[in-house]
């Protein structure tokens, strides 16, 4: 929420581990971390990374954050390896959304929130070890999330249909899904700039019991991920190819935004911005995503 007047701004620090820094649906998704090292010397290592590592500073009283993130999308163990290292900074803002009380109601921040339309992106260096190239990146991503209790196609952080007792279908089987839009370039030879687009739609076997049960109605998780994109100025070589995922595990909440998954995952596809190629895997992997912060608590 935007800071009103009179109002502290008292910086904090965040530290946070995901998926990517592009933008913040990526930066939401857990990271993976595998690394194997033969004791056979005749056999390489090999080494299943796709993550990221954030220090950030924001504001109190507004939702503005600045970080500096290193990332690392590399991948020995397909056909086509992976080796991506990048670093660069991190920006982001939730601007409010408010609804209008009356005909007459004069716009100001005592109108009630009806939703947030959550800004981010990332300028950072990527260089790409097995195609030996490097190239500037620029991402920005919008997502707007409705923050009432009303249904609706961006109430991304809603569960779906009712879970609270054993009559509801939800306490069997509960959905969620997320989205994002934006655009993305790609500097260095290819000079492109895409438009992109990042969909995830999650189940939930035995939501509403394992609500009941262990306050984690995500613990049981199906869910489909298809990440698009296609060239919005200039042309490119690159691989253009979705990249689709089908995950299917246990997710553990730590604390809100912390967060330990055990998952088998099937993904076929590309990501340019990754340096993967198009083509089709499959892992099983722990994830993690972590959100630490020093900002003190009233």
């Amino acid at each position: 929420m935007l800071a009103q007047e009179g109002e502290s701004t008292k910086p904090y620090l965040t530290f946070k581990v995901g998926q990517s820094s592009s933008n913040s649906y990526t930066k939401g998704e857990p990271a993976v971390f595998t690394a194997t090292y033969p004791a056979n010397d005749t056999v390489d290592n090999s080494f299943l990374i796709n993550g990221y590592a954030e220090v950030a500073i924001n504001f109190e009283n507004t939702d503005w954050t600045f970080g500096i993130a290193g990332e690392v999308q590399k991948n020995t163990l397909i056909d086509k390896e992976q080796d991506v290292r990048q670093f660069g900074v991190t920006f982001g803002n939730n601007f409010p959304i408010r609804r209008k009380k009356s005909d007459t109601d004069e716009f100001g921040p005592d109108r009630p929130l009806k939703g947030l339309l959550v800004f981010s992106g990332s300028l950072k260096y990527s260089e790409d070890r097995e195609k030996e190239t490097e190239a500037f990146q620029g991402h920005i991503g919008l997502t707007y999330e409705q923050t009432d209790n009303r249904a609706g196609i961006f109430n991304t952080k809603r569960f779906y249909p009712k879970h609270q007792s054993k009559s509801d279908f939800g306490y069997y089987l509960l959905f969620r899904h997320d989205y994002n839009f934006g655009l993305g370039y790609i500097g260095g030879d290819e000079n492109v700039l895409f438009g992109k687009m990042n969909l995830q739609f999650n189940a939930h076997p035995l939501g509403g019991l394992m609500k009941k049960l262990l306050d984690q109605r995500e613990f049981l998780m199906l869910r489909f991920t298809y990440d698009a994109r296609a060239p919005f100025i200039g042309s490119t070589d690159l691989d253009e190819h979705p990249l689709r995922t089908f995950s299917g595990g246990i997710k553990y909440k730590i604390k809100k935004n912390n967060v330990v998954e055990l998952s088998y995952n099937w993904n076929k596809g590309a990501n340019p911005f990754a340096g993967l190629d198009n083509q089709e895997f499959e892992t099983i992997v722990i994830k993690l995503s972590l959100d630490l912060n020093n900002r003190k608590e009233e």
